[in-house]
């Protein structure tokens, strides 16, 4: 027999007597009752614990599996592209903003923000969501704003949002 049932079997044998002999001490009543629900509980944990541990430890070698076999750059790039479309897609929803280029590389992120008509706190919200989505520290955030209408963009755009349209994707 597999050690690991041996031991399963075993476990479940010493529990069943111990809840019959507390059954066989206990006086008749609803402690006896309650008793016997606990020893009932216990021995279903007993049995469902073995099952549960073969669950996770096959699910987890699946997972590692398959994030192996996607090429990491690749992950991360995709992360990378989602964090900069959030962030303009954030930013383009302030007042004023008619346009949002994010780009990002070794020495931090970039955002270009333009509109006509620009609130005051334009240029903090943007860092703000800069640091909470890309968790990216302030200090390597720049902000630029562009009075007028959006003339962002160019070949090097990586993150971009244009008013009322849906966020455009380029690669890198």
């Amino acid at each position: 027999m597999i050690p690991g049932v041996a031991e399963w079997v075993r476990t479940l044998i010493v529990l069943a007597l111990l809840a019959t002999l507390l059954e066989w001490l206990l006086p008749v009543g609803d402690l006896k009752r309650y008793a016997s629900l606990v020893a009932g509980l216990i021995i279903l944990l007993a049995l469902i614990g073995p099952v549960w541990s073969l669950i996770q430890g096959v699910s987890r070698p699946l997972a590692s599996r398959w994030l192996q076999a996607a090429r990491p750059s690749h992950l991360g790039q995709l992360v990378q592209r989602q964090e900069r479309q959030e962030v303009a897609a954030v930013v383009e929803s302030l007042p004023g903003v008619e346009g949002v280029v994010v780009q990002s590389d070794a020495a931090g992120v970039r955002v270009l923000v333009s509109g006509q008509h620009l609130s005051p706190g334009v240029a903090q919200a943007a860092q703000a969501a800069v640091e909470e989505v890309m968790q990216v520290p302030a200090r390597r955030v720049q902000v630029a704003l562009q009075p007028g209408p959006n003339t962002a963009g160019g070949a090097g755009a990586e993150g971009r949002a244009g008013h009322g349209s849906q966020l455009a994707q380029q690669s890198q």
